[in-house]
């Protein structure tokens, strides 16, 4: 859309609902025909991937707006513009969590699929407002990010699947449910943060980072289920 010449903020409100409108199809599929939520969001993940190529023919697209551009890499008082908008989006989710009857609902679903439905909680709605809110939360990511290198590359989100479900795990989300908090995953994903930047200190090759990020989400999703059989 920036490229065409539609402005920024059309273009911005475009990717956040084409997000919405991919995660509300895979929460479709998951409520309605009762797909697993892993193959599900993984087979969307290589169709979207595959359609960007196509798309773009495997090309970046360069020269974007100053002003776009600013979204990744701008300041405001003081604060990086991306910081902000992680911390508002973690707050924003906290009160979602903690005060609205949606963010209850959520984490009723979460914790007991069956109990919620006979609670009489809409169980299927939520399972699509849900994924549809992360798709959306997804693409509001990939447009800080290309603001942030100034320039719109296909490839550029390869493997940060990984890293966004180490950062929930680490932060003591569990793989099964029922347990896991916003400010937790911000704790993760700050020390994934922080172990990216020792290892890139340290010279730490990129294919050797990823196979140390795999192993701590084996080590802290083992350590989940060593301490649910320990309360067993």
């Amino acid at each position: 859309c920036l490229t065409a010449g539609f402005g920024v903020a059309l273009s911005i409100l475009a990717a956040l609902l084409i997000g919405l409108a991919v995660g509300a199809i895979n929460g479709g599929i998951i409520a309605f025909a009762r797909v697993s939520p892993f193959v599900t969001t993984l087979g969307s993940m290589y169709i979207i991937r595959g359609m960007t190529l196509v798309i773009t023919k495997g090309q970046a697209f360069w020269g974007l707006p100053p002003e776009f551009a600013r979204i990744g890499t701008g300041y405001l008082l003081g604060v990086p513009i991306p910081v902000i908008i992680m911390l508002t989006i973690y707050l924003a989710g906290v009160v979602l969590l903690r005060f609205f009857v949606f963010g209850r609902h959520v984490l009723a679903v979460g914790g007991d699929e069956e109990a919620a439905r006979l609670c009489g909680i809409p169980v299927k709605g939520v399972k699509m407002m849900t994924y549809a809110l992360c798709g959306m939360l997804s693409a509001a990511a990939g447009v800080i990010l290309a603001g942030r290198l100034g320039s719109a590359q296909p490839s550029v989100g390869d493997g940060y699947e990984l890293i966004a479900i180490a950062a929930t795990v680490i932060g003591g989300t569990s793989l099964t449910g029922g347990k896991g908090t916003i400010m937790g995953t911000l704790l993760g994903a700050v020390i994934l943060g922080i172990v990216g930047n020792a290892l890139n200190l340290w010279g730490v090759a990129s294919f050797y980072q990823t196979v140390i990020i795999g192993s701590i989400v084996l080590a802290a999703v083992l350590s989940d289920r060593l301490r649910k059989r320990g309360r067993d």
